[in-house]
């Protein structure tokens, strides 16, 4: 908080300087949370609204006004916390049941205002709740595991030519959630997405009383059980040894870690070096580290792989908008900065657009899941996409092929835009030898 307001201690003792201008506690919950709605599409608060509302058009359109009763409730509820105590104290609405804040007389948002620190662990905590409500909402809805299914028919037939960011953002931010071993056919489309939901029945106890803790813990998830790297950290205590293999990321710091301590082993057939067989060394081939760098990892110095710290290309990829640099927090993952409210609401408008424009069409696939065959009477969307999946009709794919690309969406995050982490060590560098060559002229020292 001190350094925030320019006073800090260095090799001269005390220094105080004017605080960095522009310098705000709050500025990524307000980013966050963006509570008068300036970044359209990127803060939660609203993205809460517009998801609400395109739940309440689907259940209309199935006959079954309160279908999304659990959904409505349960991201209501976190979007009145977040909005009204995270980053806000209750002194700006003129709370006088309790003894006033010692900061009131220069500021009535108390101590929000002057203490990155509390600004940081609330946000770490909202951010937990974000998460874990969006993907519990995402793991029951049908709509985004259907278009991810024909988003992969559709570019493997060639209807789409370049994979669209909003789908390849899903399927490699939760690996295994949508195809069985992580691997996307090339063919028996429907019978594949038939297995894959079969292959995952509902958990014992699905139906039970949720409690705060069960949603943090994504036990109960049919599909996406992927934590968070927050969550993760938070399930374990905030201690890295409590973390299991299996919720450790790689190649970010704290998996090149436990590799590192992993070490190789000769294989006394060949007599070579290589990895030991652990769940967390099988995790890191199959999301495409080499051999050569897992046994750099196992064989070189901690302090020497700081360089794999950074998001290696291949896992960059498309999944971020276009200009945007996944070194917001450098060395760990980024799931953090997506906004998987805003990710949900793309899915259930992309089955809107199918609708409109089979409806004009009257599409022979569209007619059949939505006014002849009862199966299809309360799931109208699995209707058309499954039937889309066995490629029964032309017109359809080509159809849903256009729309997805009309425009091309991509991922919605949280601070889009913000400098990535090389900006900032070259800005606090420049900082530093400005006040190493002129200590004296911006800057008061006390011994």
């Amino acid at each position: 908080m001190t350094v925030s307001r320019g006073w800090s201690v260095g090799t001269l003792g005390h220094l105080v300087e004017a605080p960095p201008s522009g310098f705000s506690p709050l500025r990524d919950i307000d980013l966050f949370l963006d509570r008068k709605n300036e970044r359209l599409g990127s803060g939660f608060l609203c993205a809460v609204d517009v998801l609400r509302d395109l739940l309440e058009k689907e259940g209309a359109l199935n006959g079954d006004l309160r279908r999304h009763d659990f959904h409505h409730q349960l991201f209501g509820i976190v979007q009145y916390n977040l909005a009204n105590y995270l980053g806000r104290s209750k002194y700006i609405d003129g709370l006088d049941s309790m003894p006033p804040s010692r900061f009131l007389a220069t500021n009535t948002n108390g101590l929000w205002e002057y203490s990155p620190f509390l600004c940081g662990v609330g946000l770490a905590e909202g951010l937990i709740e974000a998460y874990s409500t969006s993907i519990t909402i995402l793991d029951k809805l049908p709509e985004p595991i259907l278009l991810v299914h024909l988003h992969n028919m559709l570019v493997q037939k060639g209807y789409i030519t370049t994979p669209i960011s909003l789908f390849k953002a899903l399927t490699e931010t939760f690996p295994g959630a949508f195809f069985a071993n992580n691997e996307a056919p090339t063919s028996k489309f429907a019978s594949t997405f038939q297995t894959r939901v079969n292959s995952e029945p509902p958990p014992p106890g699905h139906k039970a009383q949720r409690t705060v803790g069960d949603l943090k813990k994504l036990d109960l998830n049919r599909f996406v059980k992927r934590k968070s790297y927050l969550l993760a950290c938070d399930a374990a205590g905030w201690n890295p040894d409590r973390m299991p293999d299996n919720e450790v990321r790689v190649p970010y710091a704290l998996g090149a870690y436990r590799i590192n301590r992993t070490g190789c082993m000769i294989d006394p057939i060949t007599g070579e070096k290589r990895m030991k067989e652990t769940e967390l060394v099988k995790h890191a081939r199959s999301a495409g580290v080499s051999e050569e760098m897992l046994t750099t990892w196992a064989t070189s110095a901690f302090k020497k792989i700081e360089k794999y710290n950074r998001l290696p290309k291949p896992f960059a990829g498309e999944s971020v908008r276009e200009g945007y640099s996944p070194m917001l927090f450098p060395g760990q993952p980024n799931e953090p900065t997506l906004q998987c409210i805003d990710m949900l609401s793309l899915c259930l408008g992309q089955f809107h657009k199918f609708e409109d424009a089979l409806k004009k069409l009257r599409n022979p696939l569209y007619v059949h899941a939505y006014e002849i065959d009862p199966r299809w009477r309360q799931q109208k969307r699995v209707g058309l996409g499954f039937l889309a999946l066995e490629q029964r009709n032309e017109e359809c794919l080509r159809v849903m092929a256009e729309e997805m690309q009309n425009p091309r969406v991509g991922t919605a995050i949280y601070w889009d835009g913000l400098d990535d982490h090389e900006k900032t060590l070259e800005r606090g560098k420049r900082r530093w030898e400005k006040r190493r060559d002129k200590p004296d002229s911006h800057l008061c020292a006390v011994m």
